[in-house]
């Protein structure tokens, strides 16, 4: 949900980079600091939200080995394979 919420924020910025961007007239731009605000409150909101995700998601994920053994040969597994032949 935390990442939806950073990517929808995201979205939002670069929509006001591409109208600030189209506004721009020559090379005169007076939306740069419009476009340059956006993009770096997109980067700081990306590397942050990653390294959240990351410190409180990803980290301490532990493969059980055992586990990764029984998906393969398991019920589902087989009803997958005879699926096509027996529909």
């Amino acid at each position: 949900m935390m990442m939806q919420q950073v990517a929808y924020a995201v979205v939002g910025k670069d929509a006001a980079v591409s109208l600030a961007s189209f506004g721009g007239k020559l090379e005169i731009d007076h939306f740069k600091p419009v476009i340059a605000s956006r993009m770096f409150d997109s980067m700081k909101l990306l590397t942050r939200g990653s390294l959240v995700f990351a410190d409180i998601w990803i980290m301490g994920i532990v493969a059980l080995a055992e586990r990764g053994l029984e998906n393969p040969i398991g019920p589902s597994a087989l009803a997958i394979v005879f699926v096509p032949k027996f529909g």
